[in-house]
């Protein structure tokens, strides 16, 4: 009678799950054939953000380690040094925290050990960090002004070939670009689009040449 009723148990809990599985099945079909009706009605959803021309950063990448006078003390190679001045800014993140500097030193002869050149950088900016952390520095070396520039998320790679999602007249269009240099989560454009064109920074996956889209955000890069 015992294993009569442990069998009766397992039997409900079974059917329970199963019966909950073909709930949640039922509803994502239904939420499935409800957004396929939304996007052939209205179009797909996406958020887009318009082609401006700005400045944009070639920076190169300074690591070092904090001492107690909030100064990194760092090392880099030839090529690197040539590019590197006095007074030049630098941004970084560490822990969430966004820091910034400037460089105040640039050794004139590399370490007979190492081979490398010194490079000491100052924090400017109010954060607090342990002596001996390691913060890795954007050092701005030099600024292309006036160019296009787009959000990175708005480029998708295919065959090896960067492309955007042009929107016009809430049609979308396959548009194969020449990317640039990248910084702050905008990237340079040299070929492909013209200014003010209209691209998708999302769901870019989903989409495909012609179809029509619905736009919920627009977001401006001046």
């Amino acid at each position: 009678m015992r294993k009569l009723i442990y069998l009766l148990i397992l039997a409900v809990v079974i059917w329970s799950v199963l019966h909950k599985a073909q709930v949640i099945k039922l509803k994502e079909q239904k939420e499935i054939v409800s957004m396929a009706g939304e996007w052939s009605e209205h179009g797909k959803p996406v958020d887009v953000a318009n082609v401006a021309r700005g400045n944009i950063y070639c920076i190169e990448k300074v690591s070092g380690i904090l001492d107690k006078e909030r100064i990194l003390e760092g090392e880099v190679p030839a090529e690197v040094a040539d590019k590197l001045k006095q007074g030049q800014t630098f941004t970084a993140e560490k822990n969430a925290e966004k820091i910034s500097g400037y460089i105040t030193y640039i050794s004139e002869q590399r370490d007979i050990l190492t081979g490398l050149y010194k490079v000491r950088l100052r924090i400017s900016s109010k954060n607090r960090f342990p002596v001996k952390t390691i913060i890795v520095a954007n050092v701005k070396i030099k600024a292309l002004k006036n160019v296009l520039r787009i959000p990175e998320s708005a480029v998708a790679i295919d065959n090896s070939h960067s492309f955007c999602w042009v929107v016009k007249d809430n049609i979308v269009v396959k548009k194969i670009i020449k990317p640039g240099i990248s910084y702050g989560g905008c990237i340079q454009v040299k070929k492909g689009l013209s200014n003010n064109d209209v691209v998708c920074i999302n769901g870019l996956n989903k989409l495909e040449e012609g179809d029509r889209v619905m736009i919920r955000r627009e977001e401006f890069r001046q």
